[in-house]
């Protein structure tokens, strides 16, 4: 009621009154003569004021009569604001889940992928680490004899390694061009674009929740500055100041986790790669690690496994057409089946339960379902691959050069080199480098199994499914994200509309309050100089009197606005219930925007301070073919989604410090009836368009796990009797001899 009641209050300026005779028989100080000529001026404007005071008294319980009207009881506008709320819950609730879920989706489908180049890297770091330093064997080699057997079997193997080394890279290149033109890519791209339009819609919401918290303090506060001890409320004002520091701490927590981010918005990449960036180092585990332990991973993981099985079931059947093998693909494709089914009626419930409710908040809305259009070909793969196979052999070549370089630096140390090692030392070193080789060997060919999985990989239809899926649904979350604001504020508007009937009352008492808190200010001036005279005594009577009458104009208000059916009363739970939804969804948003902003800038520090990156031109060519991924591709992608987040983030501080300069203390402006219902419309429009778009997707989705095609299982031929079996028959024939 309060802050309802107080929301435009405001001090009103103490009019200029005609001055007045000094009373006769006062003695006064040549200094005072001022100051009691001035409250002599006041005290005789007093009565004037009251009568003032007074009519506004009455004109709050004029207007208190007058609320009876038929836009009062109707509440038109107050049960559309309950529907749009009911819409909002809706939407804010499915909204989050389903980004965090496609989060994960888009991500486990991603692992195989950063596994890969998580682990070439690894491999290429341990190779130009000092222990091993696979490229430049001479240091090590050229202590031994020329023709050393020892030394030629090292020499071998170390060229051996680094063959695979580059063959590893070439495919992890490939698998890396597949990704980035299949439904990854797309998903990927959707996924990104979603996430984008949460950090505006969260640093929008942000910024707007605090001004709306600080508008909320400050007219907690106001009683405290007026003269109406009555109206104060230590818990109404406490709570306001507490809602307050909270949205500060937010910010400042999040502001603090982004330290690389100036107090103006700026940034600086530097911080970054510094020594406070060690605090992200963690960052890339945490994150893997929720991916694998994450429930749905090991669902996809489960699914794909089953595949793997019935497709290797189905290859041996193909080899040897036997009914033992026949059996062995029945059972294995009667257990993936068991498992897809189960998996589709989870998927296929989940859909129609998300269908019912858009069709139960929306049931004006009809369309008709729509046949998914066929995606062609994101591209040409054979051409991409070529080119990657073209550019490894010219490198093989050129690596091969290297070496014969090599064999020549080796036989200059060893004729005219500084040996420093002593015996000891160099077999340590030998000891060390064999040792070194045959570690490097073991996790190179656990990345080459890595490989030879996915280039045989017999869950693509799956993988494809999934993740044309996450496509679809991502359109619809980017589209949902970015109309959050416009929601919010479409509700404010209405709540504010609905509020209308009672403006008047709620104008008239602050008015009432104004001129109470200026009567009273001016009976404190003269105080001090006129507390004998009759005049004082008289106006401070009539104002006590008139405090009494207003304080019953304020209780007439509260049980008119503030009963079990009293329309304020109604406004303020929704208005609650839409901050109690805010505050939700920027929590959450805020999480999630929080967490990939730390995951990138953690990739992004592990890349640019990789001791790998930046290769020179004198560099072996396997290190160079190497970067040709990694330094010119995919350190490029992580730097320039890691400069786009921290650019949204950049605005929105810049828009945040905007508004604390200008804007803090305005109060939003209601709309005329008939703007409010050209915005309404327009907004209604858009609004349904959604709605359709996000209807037909949801029938799609409810269509596509309502049926399972199950392949057919191959026949198996008859088996043809053997030598021995055809023997056995003679011995079984009723007419043998």
């Amino acid at each position: 009621m309060i802050s309802g009641l107080l929301c435009l209050l405001v001090k009103r300026e103490i009019p200029t009154v005609r001055p007045e005779e000094i009373p006769e028989g006062v003695s006064l100080a040549p200094s005072e003569e001022p100051a009691l000529q001035a409250a002599q001026k006041t005290l005789a404007q007093l009565p004037k004021e009251l009568d003032q005071l007074d009519t506004d008294i009455q004109e709050v319980f004029a207007c208190l009569r007058k609320l009876k009207d038929s836009k009062y009881e109707s509440r038109s506008f107050l049960n559309d604001a309950k529907k749009e709320l009911r819409v909002f819950d809706f939407v804010v609730e499915d909204t989050l889940s389903e980004i965090f879920e496609l989060r994960q989706i888009v991500a486990q489908e991603g692992w195989d992928l950063n596994f890969l180049i998580n682990g070439g890297r690894s491999l290429m770091m341990t190779a130009e680490s000092e222990s091993l330093d696979l490229f430049h064997v001479s240091k090590r080699l050229g202590y031994l004899p020329s023709g050393d057997v020892r030394g030629e079997g090292l020499k071998k193997s170390a060229k051996e390694i680094v063959a695979r080394l580059m063959s590893l890279h070439c495919e992890i290149h490939k698998v890396a061009v597949a990704f980035d033109r299949n439904s990854y890519a797309m998903a990927e791209k959707a996924f990104a674009k979603a996430l984008g339009a949460l950090e505006e819609s969260v640093y929008r919401s942000l910024t707007q929740s605090y001004r709306d918290k600080f508008l909320e303090s400050e007219r907690a506060k106001i009683p405290w500055n007026g003269h109406i001890t009555w109206l104060r409320d230590d818990a109404k004002s406490g709570c306001a100041e507490k809602k307050l520091r909270d949205a500060e701490e937010r910010w400042k927590k999040f502001r603090k986790a982004v330290f690389w981010v100036e107090e103006d918005g700026g940034f600086d990449i530097n911080n970054l790669l510094g020594d406070w960036g060690t605090v992200l180092d963690p960052y890339r585990q945490e994150r893997m690690d929720e991916i694998t332990f994450h429930e749905l991973y090991e669902k996809t993981t489960f699914l794909k496994r089953l595949h793997r099985k019935c497709a290797l079931a189905k290859t041996t059947f193909e080899k040897k057409r036997s009914k033992k093998n026949l059996q062995a693909v029945e059972e294995a494709n009667a257990r993936r089946l068991k498992y897809v089914r189960d998996w589709y009626d989870q998927e296929f419930q989940k859909a129609g339960e998300r269908l019912e409710k858009l069709h139960a908040l929306y049931p004006e809305v009809s369309v008709s379902i729509r046949e998914n259009k066929i995606q062609e070909t994101r591209s040409n793969l054979e051409k991409a691959y070529e080119a990657i196979e073209e550019n490894y052999r010219c490198c093989v070549r050129e690596q091969e050069d290297y070496w014969k370089e090599e064999e020549k630096r080796e036989a200059e140390f060893r004729e005219r080199g500084n040996k420093i090692l002593s015996p000891e030392e160099l077999e340590s070193s030998l000891e060390q480098f064999d040792h070194g080789l045959k570690n490097f060997s073991e996790k190179l060919m656990e990345l080459e199994g890595h490989i030879l999985k996915l280039q045989k990989e017999a869950t693509a239809e799956v993988e494809n499914k999934i993740l044309s899926d996450a496509e679809s649904r991502l359109e619809i979350v980017f589209e949902d994200v970015k109309e959050m604001p416009c929601r919010i504020e479409e509700i404010e508007k209405t709540l504010r509309m609905a509020e209308l009937p009672l403006l008047p009352t709620k104008k008239a008492f602050e008015k009432a309050c104004s001129q109470y808190n200026s009567c009273a200010e001016m009976l404190e001036k003269v105080k001090p100089y006129c507390k004998e005279s009759l005049a004082y005594v008289t106006s401070k009577e009539r104002l006590v009197s008139l405090d009494e009458d207003l304080r019953r104009a304020y209780t007439e208000c509260q049980k008119r606005f503030q009963g079990d059916s009293g329309l304020e009363s109604e406004v303020r739970a929704c208005r609650e219930q839409l901050r109690e939804r805010i505050q939700e969804f920027e929590t959450q948003g805020l999480d999630l925007v929080e967490k990939e902003l730390l995951c990138v800038s953690s990739r992004l520090r592990n890349t640019e301070c990789d001791c790998v990156s930046g290769v020179k031109k004198e560099a072996p060519p396997g290190k160079k073919f190497y970067a040709q991924y990694y330094d010119e591709i995919y350190r490029v992608r992580v730097q320039s989604r890691w400069m786009t987040m921290s650019e949204r983030l950049r605005e929105g501080v810049q828009a945040c410090n905007k508004m604390l300069k200008a804007g803090l203390s305005e109060e939003d402006k209601v709309l005329k009836e008939e703007e409010y219902w050209l915005y309404r419309e327009e907004r209604k429009n858009k609004e349904k368009r959604l709605v359709g778009t996000k209807i037909v997707a949801t029938q799609q989705r409810v269509a596509a796990f309502e049926s399972i095609e199950v392949p057919e299982i191959p026949e198996a031929p008859e088996e043809k009797p053997s030598l021995l079996d055809k023997a056995r028959s003679l011995f079984t024939r009723e007419d043998h001899t």
